[in-house]
């Protein structure tokens, strides 16, 4: 687990979303931690948004940080949880695309 999430860190966990535990680092060391980060939860968030939409549909990257994307939208205050939804009801459109993947 990092010791900081500042935002070098926050982007490199998710330029390498792929890797073992890094969107579960995410979720659970920085969505999920009370307490504010150095980097803002609303702005690593949008980071997250943006590596999501530029992420070619139906790849493992892109079903890692759509769930992720899901998870945080229920998590960052003053996010719209109609974003996670929209995340989820995405990620199942795409099932079959996952089990390719």
């Amino acid at each position: 687990m990092p010791a900081s999430f500042d935002r070098e860190t926050v982007a490199q966990l998710r330029a390498d979303i792929d890797k073992p535990y890094n969107a579960s680092i995410l979720k659970v060391g920085y969505f999920l931690r009370r307490g504010q980060p150095p980097l803002p939860t609303d702005e690593g968030f949008e980071l997250l948004q943006s590596a999501a939409k530029a992420e070619p549909v139906g790849t493992k990257r892109w079903f890692l940080l759509q769930n992720l994307r899901a998870f945080a939208a229920f998590r960052v205050p003053g996010a719209d949880t109609s974003q996670g939804l929209e995340a989820y009801q995405t990620i199942f459109e795409h099932a079959a695309e996952a089990a390719k993947s």
